[in-house]
């Protein structure tokens, strides 16, 4: 965990401009964690642990969970975006043929594409897996719109597996369960916290438009960099903790897997708090961050 936030003095002695040590990327890192730590849970409770896994969708969850289980078992990455492969441990293998994993046998299969992802058609395609989960785009925030294009339940309904799970992440009202929509979600909330403070005059965010970097311009390095700048800035007359304000919202999100069975939920509890220590995801590997691979940076 970060350290706690340092004060400098702004324009005079009178204004204090108090900075987080929590950056970007470690917000990022710890929505990618919540979420982990929900499916590992699942998998672990019913004996589960990954033999030979697939994930479908790298930007930015399945990056994370691939980065992950590579010190677990051989993971394969499948994403129609060739240069994502930028965001993976190089022990993970990366491909964007659909062909290619139709062809192959999985004891686990991830679908992280969200919105606009794999269709339940693709999904059919695979072979039989043990067990499949896939990750609700929606969430406690979402509106009619996003509900209605989510396609969780057609995925799950499609695949064939021995257990299916749905992978669901609530806690700030986000319109998405997405790990980019929850990270600008924990930012706003952090300034709209220190906004509620004695003596703030006002509070910043980084909150540039990285996506486009990543997609638009297809600039990981740029992209990386983004992501290395405080959380929060509040400018106050008196020390603000940024640090705790920032976690403290984290702390807000959860996840769990709900198990489905023909498109009906079996069950669903908050199992955040109990998955902690050793799990079928294992640690994070590589990435001074976490959840990303940046070759040539310790």
């Amino acid at each position: 965990m970060a350290r706690s936030s340092l004060p400098e003095y702004g324009i005079t002695h009178a204004v204090r401009t108090c900075t987080s040590r929590v950056m970007l990327a470690h917000v990022m890192n710890s929505v990618i964690s919540t979420k982990a730590r929900a499916v590992a849970a699942w998998l672990a409770d019913r004996g589960r642990e990954p033999r030979n896994a697939l994930i479908i969708g790298t930007y930015l969850t399945g990056a994370g969970i691939a980065n992950r289980l590579i010190g677990k078992c051989p993971v394969t990455v499948l994403d129609v975006h060739p240069h994502l492969n930028c965001l993976l441990h190089p022990g993970v293998s990366f491909t964007t043929s659909l062909e290619e994993v139709t062809g192959r046998t999985w004891d686990f299969v991830m679908d992280t594409s969200g919105i606009g992802g794999i269709s339940p058609e693709d999904i059919h395609r695979l072979p039989r897996c043990r067990t499949f989960v896939t990750e609700d785009p929606a969430s406690d925030g979402s509106d009619t719109m996003i509900r209605q294009v989510r396609q969780c339940w057609e995925r799950a309904g499609s695949i064939r597996a021995d257990e299916k799970g749905i992978l669901h992440t609530s806690g700030l009202a986000a319109k998405t369960s997405g790990t980019m929509t929850l990270s600008m979600g924990v930012l706003r909330h952090a300034m709209a916290a220190a906004h509620r403070q004695e003596g703030v005059l006002y509070c910043t965010a980084p909150m540039e438009f990285s996506e486009r970097i990543l997609f638009g311009d297809r600039d990981p390095a740029r992209f990386f960099e983004s992501l290395e700048r405080p959380a929060l800035t509040v400018s106050s007359l008196t020390d603000v903790d940024c640090d705790a304000l920032v976690w403290g919202t984290l702390e807000r999100l959860k996840s769990y897997v709900a198990g489905v069975r023909g498109g009906d939920m079996l069950e669903g509890n908050d199992i955040v708090q109990k998955c902690g220590g050793n799990h079928p995801l294992g640690s994070v590997v590589g990435g001074r961050s976490g959840w990303f691979y940046r070759p040539g940076r310790r």
